[in-house]
């Protein structure tokens, strides 16, 4: 009880340290948000990304254009081959300019989901799938053992039932020993989630100025 009577003092003292930061700074941004500012800047683009998602139907890029449609402004067709590369991926026209903003929305829901458990369960994992699933095929194994010498605990891929040369087990109310030998985690899908991000990305920096409607 002491312990969070303590704690909730100490986040009184942060907020406010954070608050007179956000309102006496020219910049109004408080150390906290500075700390991971790429979270930070993805939960104030991500609701607006998603509403120009909703609000945008009147325009898309010229990349996104049909040859048919915009003959005047690519010149020949191997210009315009070359500048709708996205849109022979994602799709022409109003379509494929939603599917690329998706695309973005995803880069932005994937930092977040990896600073925010809660968004991560609500919101991510149901619409894209949950790298921690608890499948057989998501189980690894690791043992902890502490070297003799040093005193650090390391950790050692797979179940390894005794402790390697220099290192000695660890007591059983070690924190090590009570996290447990076991957790799941499915790497490819992790992969490939990285690289769906980055390429979000890319695509919000090479689309930025278009974002209008």
């Amino acid at each position: 009880m002491l312990y969070r009577i303590i704690r909730f003092i100490d986040n009184i003292k942060r907020w406010a340290k954070h608050f007179l930061q956000k309102t006496t700074r020219m910049t109004h941004t408080s150390d906290f948000e500075c700390w991971g500012l790429s979270y930070t800047l993805a939960k104030f683009i991500l609701p607006k990304l998603k509403q120009f998602k909703k609000a945008n139907v009147n325009s898309y890029p010229s990349n996104f254009s049909k040859w048919e449609d915009n003959e005047s402004f690519f010149g020949t067709k191997e210009v315009w081959e070359k500048n709708t590369a996205d849109a022979q991926v994602y799709g022409f026209e109003m379509e494929g300019w939603h599917k690329v903003i998706d695309e973005m929305i995803f880069a932005f829901e994937y930092v977040i989901a990896n600073d925010d458990e809660t968004f991560r369960v609500r919101h991510f994992v149901p619409k894209y799938g949950d790298v921690y699933a608890k499948k057989p095929e998501n189980k690894h194994t690791h043992s902890y053992y502490r070297n003799i010498e040093s005193g650090y605990v390391s950790m050692f891929d797979g179940d390894i039932s005794e402790p390697p040369e220099g290192f000695e087990s660890l007591d059983k109310d070690s924190v090590f020993a009570m996290m447990g030998d076991e957790h799941y985690y499915d790497i490819e899908m992790e992969r490939k989630f990285a690289e769906r991000a980055d390429k979000g990305f890319e695509l919000f920096g090479k689309y930025f100025r278009n974002l209008w409607d």
